[in-house]
């Protein structure tokens, strides 16, 4: 092979990978903005269960506090049979 020819070899190399990695930037760049929308809807539903929590928790303290007694020992339960 000639020198010449190496290089256009290379250089057609090297235009393939540039062009593999620009199409690889696109794709995650659009996946990118196709995951902002599910993600603000999980923060916006997350936020509007703590102000229910807390609105509950007001008018029921009691009950939150047993729940919360309750929720504990039932986790404190399964994380002692696990060992």
């Amino acid at each position: 092979m000639t020198p010449k020819r190496v290089t256009k070899k290379v250089g057609n190399a090297l235009e393939t990978v540039g062009q593999g990695v620009v199409t690889l930037v696109h794709h995650g760049h659009r996946g990118i903005k196709s995951m902002k929308r599910p993600v603000k809807q999980m923060y916006k539903s997350c936020e509007g269960a703590t102000k229910k929590a807390v609105s509950f928790a007001r008018k029921e303290p009691v009950t939150s506090v047993l729940i919360g007694v309750g929720t504990g020992m039932l986790m404190g339960y399964l994380v002692a049979r696990e060992k």
